[in-house]
């Protein structure tokens, strides 16, 4: 019995229950390359001129499905940086040059819990928490020399220094996530994921 691929199965699929005029038919994959491939498959069994039926991924079925607009990621960065600056308060001096790393992580943690469907309250809430707990005290000097050459503030000294920054910045996590889904949405545009997980909902 011979061994038949994925898209041989689904051009036969197609053919049989639809026949060779494929033109209403649309065929959603994860990327873009397997519908060059599926055509491939439908010219060789149909052996006749084919309509081929149209394509889109997962991310342009979404986007179709959607009200809004895909955001442009430096623009998300940019509008999360004045967010960011309004909920650390006037003793944040970070430039958007120096936020601009942390942003891209930020949007990108942010999309991550969209697409996945997850509660951000919860997923920030236990971080948060994590955090407040956690202490350098079990770190040997070896851990510790190897963190200091990452973070050139880092000392057990300016320790607890350092956590304050860090559980100020995880307890404005969810507003800031809230803040930016707002103020987006307010002008018709949303990231990626927010856009997703909107359609899904």
């Amino acid at each position: 019995m011979e061994n038949k691929t994925f898209l041989q199965i689904v051009a036969e699929d197609l053919l049989n229950r639809f026949g060779r005029n494929l033109s209403n038919i649309t065929v959603v994959f994860p990327g873009k390359r397997a519908n060059l491939f599926l055509n491939q498959e439908l010219a060789y069994l149909s052996q006749e001129p084919v309509w081929t039926p149209r394509y889109m991924t997962i991310g342009d079925m979404f986007q179709d499905l959607s009200p809004y607009e895909t955001a442009d990621p430096i623009d998300c960065i940019c509008t999360l940086y004045q967010i960011f600056h309004q909920l650390m308060g006037k003793d944040d001096k970070e430039t958007l040059d120096q936020f601009y790393g942390w942003g891209e992580v930020i949007l990108s943690d942010f999309d991550d819990i969209d697409k996945h469907m997850k509660n951000a309250k919860d997923v920030f809430r236990n971080v948060h928490e994590l955090i407040e707990y956690d202490n350098v005290d079990y770190l040997e000097q070896e851990q510790i020399n190897i963190l200091s050459h990452f973070f050139e503030n880092f000392s057990p000294e300016k320790n607890t220094e350092l956590k304050k920054r860090f559980l100020k910045i995880w307890q404005n996590m969810y507003p800031m996530y809230c803040s930016l889904k707002e103020h987006l949405g307010n002008s018709g545009i949303l990231y990626e994921g927010a856009s997703f997980r909107l359609v899904a909902e």
